[in-house]
């Protein structure tokens, strides 16, 4: 019997093994950044469509009021139920809220939105009001931002997007 099994080897000897598991090392070695690139990268899409609610809004108000508004969420922009990004402005504007109230509509003080649980939970870092944009809105003119932690690699790497009234949409910080 042990003649048998010496003449008819069968299986994988320890080196082989070892050195399939050193390709598929040096395989996941390549291969993971790049995945956590394009996944970052698709989690942009959301910055996007969110600014681009934002327009919306705005333009809409602008059309409605005859002034751009801070108050987004009063004005038709809608919080969407998970995110990874905080949407807004970093300060209230009172002269546009006083235009709004005075003509019928409501303008409260909310001026960044996003489910802050949901985004320490989804990222584990939450961006401040102050990555957002600075410019308060006016009568013609409003800069909206959206800034997230997409990589999940602290507050120093968020990625952060701006819209203007002239629809221009810009990453002005890179987060992955």
């Amino acid at each position: 019997m042990k003649k048998w099994l010496l003449k008819n080897p069968s299986g994988f000897t320890l080196v082989e093994l070892m050195v399939v598991v050193a390709i598929i090392g040096i395989l996941s070695a390549i291969a993971v950044p790049n995945f956590k690139k394009y996944q970052a990268k698709s989690k942009q899409s959301e910055a996007k469509i969110q600014l681009a609610a934002v327009y919306n809004a705005e333009v809409g108000a602008q059309a409605d009021y005859d002034t751009f508004a801070t108050c987004i969420a009063d004005i038709g922009y809608e919080t969407p139920p998970k995110g990874y990004y905080l949407v807004g402005f970093s300060a209230t504007e009172s002269t546009s809220a006083g235009i709004i109230t005075g003509r019928s509509g409501t303008c409260g003080g909310t001026f960044n939105v996003a489910p802050t649980q949901q985004l320490q939970a989804i990222s584990g870092v939450v961006p401040a009001a102050s990555d957002l944009s600075s410019t308060a809105p006016t009568n013609t003119t409003f800069v909206a931002a959206a800034a997230g932690n997409i990589a999940g690699k602290g507050a120093y790497t968020m990625d952060k997007w701006t819209i203007n009234e002239g629809k221009s949409l810009k990453n002005s910080q890179i987060g992955y």
